[in-house]
C-alpha cells in the first residue's frame, strides 16, 4: 500500500505533526469483507467511513521498509524502531538504543531488565516509546 493511501485513509493534513504515540489505522487484508473483520472495532463514525473506504488488496506491502531480524532475545522495541527508521532512510541501528537508552524500573523511562532474558516476563520486560526519542532526535 503506498504511503499516500496510509495518510488519506488517516486524514493525515501534515505528516510532519505525527509524534510517537500517534495511532494510525493501516487495512487488513483478507478475503472477508472490511465490515465483518472489523465487528468488534468500536470507532468514531469519522474513522468508520474511512475503515469503510479503504482498499483491500489480496496482498499488502509497505514500499521500502525492510525486514529485519532483531539481535538480542528481549530486543523487539529496538528492532522495530530499527526497521521504522531504515523505512525513512536513515537506519539507526539496534546497539545505538542499547548504548544510549538507560536501564531503568520503569519502561517508560527506559529498558527494564536485560535484553538476553526469559520472554514474557516482567521483570526483563522492555522498553516503551518515550526513552527511544531523544535516540530518534539526535
Amino acid at each position: 500500500m503506498p504511503t499516500s493511501a496510509l495518510i488519506e485513509l488517516n486524514g493525515i493534513t501534515n505528516i510532519d505533526e505525527l509524534v510517537p504515540g500517534t495511532e494510525i489505522l493501516i487495512p487488513i487484508v483478507a478475503e472477508a469483507p472490511v465490515t465483518d473483520q472489523l465487528s468488534a472495532f468500536e470507532g468514531d463514525a469519522q474513522t468508520d467511513q474511512r475503515i469503510a473506504a479503504a482498499p483491500i488488496a489480496p496482498v499488502t506491502e509497505v514500499a521500502n521498509v525492510p525486514t529485519y531480524q532483531q539481535s538480542y532475545p528481549l530486543s523487539s522495541p529496538y528492532a522495530a524502531a530499527t526497521i521504522a527508521t531504515a523505512a525513512f532512510g536513515a537506519a539507526i541501528p539496534e546497539n545505538v538504543f542499547v548504548d544510549a537508552v538507560p536501564l531503568a524500573e520503569n519502561p517508560h523511562m527506559g529498558y527494564r531488565g536485560n535484553l538476553y532474558g526469559e520472554w514474557g516476563s516482567t521483570t526483563d520486560y522492555g522498553v516503551y516509546p518515550e526513552p527511544l526519542v531523544p535516540v530518534l532526535n539526535a
